[in-house]
């Protein structure tokens, strides 16, 4: 599969799941995350082994990012393997996030 892997709707103050690597999969990916508020924004991003659902401190990959309103943060070329997952957190309300990218077979 390529194109739009995963997308959110963030709720705020909660750690939402974005995406998993399907079984026998490689996916090579990029997360925008885009502040549709008037507000500042705190934003979080997580990778977890499959068996965890809410991330660990080791797990994050961003913590508390200041994301401006009308604002992207993107972070680029990230690679998982199987059953790893993609959990993303705001402090605020209107906020998207969107997975871009490809799975391959392992």
């Amino acid at each position: 599969m390529s194109g739009r892997l995963g997308a959110q709707d963030l709720l705020p103050l909660l750690n939402t799941f974005i995406y998993m690597v399907p079984e026998n999969k490689i996916s090579t990916f990029n997360i925008s995350v885009c502040n549709r508020n008037t507000e500042e924004a705190l934003i979080r991003l997580a990778t977890t082994l499959p068996e965890i659902t809410v991330p660990t401190p080791k797990d994050y990959i961003e913590y508390d990012v200041e994301l401006l309103p009308n604002q992207v943060l993107e972070r680029t070329g990230i690679v998982l393997q199987s059953q790893y997952s993609v959990y993303a957190y705001s402090n605020i309300d209107f906020i998207t996030v969107q997975i871009w990218g490809w799975e391959e077979s392992i």
